[in-house]
């Protein structure tokens, strides 16, 4: 079941696997601009159990490294091409708080398995939320391995 929705100004009701869920920030976003979220993951129980019990029975804890896109889709009940897939990958290592974190935190790694899940799920649009720094020196490497 998902959670509800309403139709965008075409009429068609747009839909979503949110990745790196926590507890549902950006899904109550998407769902109030009238997305409708399918299916969302996240690593971490409890924020799974949250996510749950404030959007509805649709979150799954679940390791990025270890899912496929082909799972997903099955999860969400996805007929045809999803709309949209989004998330936020884990950014303390990248972000310019935590000193050399960008040089060993295996977090940052998760940044190329949300690469590896939208190649495979091949949506028609993507987000990623993370932090500036991605963008630049600390993220560098992660961004040219995404591109390939």
């Amino acid at each position: 079941m998902s959670v509800s929705s309403r139709k965008s100004a075409t009429g068609k009701v747009y839909t979503v696997i949110e990745s790196f869920s926590g507890p549902g920030g950006l899904g109550l976003g998407l769902q109030d601009a009238g997305f409708d979220v399918r299916c969302a993951f996240d690593i971490d129980e409890f924020a799974v159990k949250t996510y749950n019990r404030n959007h509805g029975p649709i979150g799954h804890v679940l390791d990025a490294s270890k899912t496929t896109g082909k799972q997903l889709l099955a999860f969400g009940k996805l007929k045809g091409r999803l709309d949209l897939f989004s998330g936020g990958p884990p950014c303390q290592g990248f972000s310019k708080q935590k000193r050399g974190a960008h040089l060993g935190d295996d977090r940052n790694k998760l940044v190329l398995e949300y690469a590896r899940l939208v190649n495979e799920i091949r949506p028609r649009c993507f987000i990623m939320e993370n932090v500036a720094m991605l963008g630049q020196k600390r993220g560098k490497d992660f961004i040219e391995s995404a591109k390939e």
